[in-house]
């Protein structure tokens, strides 16, 4: 049916602002099983519906759907990287939490990022936000931010962030 749904929005090709509307209004309502099956058949539309996710970040109802939904399509997602960083200072841990995750998604593209991921890191008040700038780091495979940031969390008293500094090294 995803697939399906997902073809049929693909021939379709509604404009962004209707199908980011839709989105909202589908996931406001979601169940979280029916919300992550939304965030696939998107992400499985690839490239195409960057610009109207970046555009979805803008928004309260869609943002935190569409930092996944990068974050799902990966690499294809470079466009995304500006309006992702933007949200590495957002005044919700969640967003800051998945926008780091979905830079490190992204992988190399997301590299000029690396100092602010290095920065979260080091001084986020909220260990979510540091375990996945930590993981974003080590995706994107920065060598300054990995002697700046990843190095130093070996030491860290938190001894998950130490692993995940680890894996990341």
């Amino acid at each position: 049916v995803r697939r399906e749904a997902r073809d049929a929005i693909d021939r379709i090709d509604p404009p962004a602002e209707v199908l980011l509307q839709n989105l909202g209004n589908i996931l406001d309502a979601a169940e979280p099983s029916n919300a992550a099956a939304a965030v696939m058949t998107l992400a499985e539309l690839g490239e195409a519906v960057v610009p109207g996710l970046c555009r979805a970040l803008e928004d309260d109802r869609t943002r935190y759907w569409a930092v996944l939904t990068l974050g799902e399509i990966g690499p294809a997602a470079a466009d995304a990287v500006e309006p992702l960083a933007k949200l590495l200072s957002h005044p919700h841990a969640e967003v800051r939490t998945q926008a780091a995750v979905a830079l490190g998604e992204i992988g190399a593209a997301a590299k000029p990022q690396a100092a602010m991921l290095a920065k979260l890191l080091k001084s986020d008040p909220e260990s979510s936000v540091r375990y996945a700038s930590a993981y974003a780091l080590g995706m994107i495979g920065d060598k300054a931010a990995v002697d700046e940031a990843l190095v130093p969390a070996l030491d860290d008293d938190d001894a998950f962030l130490r692993v995940a500094g680890a894996w990341a090294l």
